[in-house]
């Protein structure tokens, strides 16, 4: 099953797509620069493959980059220190 997107807002007001799957201790995985796609990358067996076992034991936590995939993209600021968080559901 295709993990749920969600979206936490930066503090500049710039919606980031994310997901998580499995339980325990948050393991974030950082896109890899400058692009990427959350739904795409999923579909990829090679790529699922990858994300469930770096899942197993852990809370592994994925997202788009600021300005790409699923995230917001007619943004002026892709600057890393404008990526900060400021809301999660």
């Amino acid at each position: 099953m295709e993990p749920r997107i969600q979206y936490a807002k930066t503090s500049d007001g710039v919606n980031i797509a994310f997901w998580t799957m499995g339980e325990g201790m948050p393991l974030i995985h950082m896109p890899p620069i400058p692009w990427s796609h959350l739904q795409a990358e999923w579909r990829n067996p090679e790529y699922r493959r990858w994300f469930e076992h770096l899942a197993r034991g852990k809370q592994f936590i994925r997202y788009d980059s600021r300005g790409s995939g699923l995230s917001d993209r007619d943004i002026e600021d892709l600057s890393p220190e404008s990526s900060c968080w400021t809301s999660m559901p």
